[in-house]
């Protein structure tokens, strides 16, 4: 029974052992934890395998990382209008979705409101749209800093914004 009890504990610990350790490693990877590593002392060809596997699980870390990064920018782009740095169509249309839904439901007031700026492109012939986008840009800090933080101020296009005030009524819009 000794003859093959050390060869057994040897074979457990230089190859069962590690491939156990990887196993549970890559169960966990794969639940959604990129980045663990394989913590063995393996030599050989297993050793080397272990190591290209940790290699992977970290490059997999740093492009899920990088991805989400890139997906937040997008995010941020598509719902950001580029020249005023407010909320732009797309968002305002998907939030007064979202918002109209709840007033269904919870029949709490919601005040919408539009605004177009009379002349403007005479503003923009006269002084040049350099001088307009200042001037879009600056609205769009003043509309901002007029609402509470719960309300929606976005630019619907061209000069025309649109807030949406939430919780309040026709008076209090």
């Amino acid at each position: 029974a000794g003859v093959f009890l050390v060869p057994a504990v040897l074979l457990a610990r230089t190859l069962v052992l590690p491939l156990e350790e990887l196993s549970r490693v890559s169960r966990r990877i794969r639940s959604g934890k990129p980045g663990l590593l394989v913590e063995s002392s393996a030599r050989g060809e297993l050793g080397e395998f272990i190591t290209t596997f940790n290699t992977m699980s970290t490059s997999l870390k740093e492009s899920l990382e990088e991805i989400n990064t890139a997906n937040e920018q997008l995010r941020q782009m598509t719902n950001t209008d580029s020249l005023t740095g407010r909320h732009n169509r797309r968002y305002v249309r998907d939030y007064l979705t979202r918002e109209l839904q709840l007033v269904a439901r919870t029949r709490h007031p919601l005040t919408v409101l539009m605004l177009d700026l009379d002349n403007f492109k005479k503003y923009n012939d006269t002084y040049g749209h350099i001088a307009g986008d200042e001037a879009l840009r600056q609205l769009g800090d003043i509309l901002v800093g007029s609402v509470r933080q719960s309300d929606v101020v976005g630019r619907f296009g061209g000069e025309e914004w649109i807030i949406c005030l939430n919780h309040t009524d026709k008076e209090g819009g």
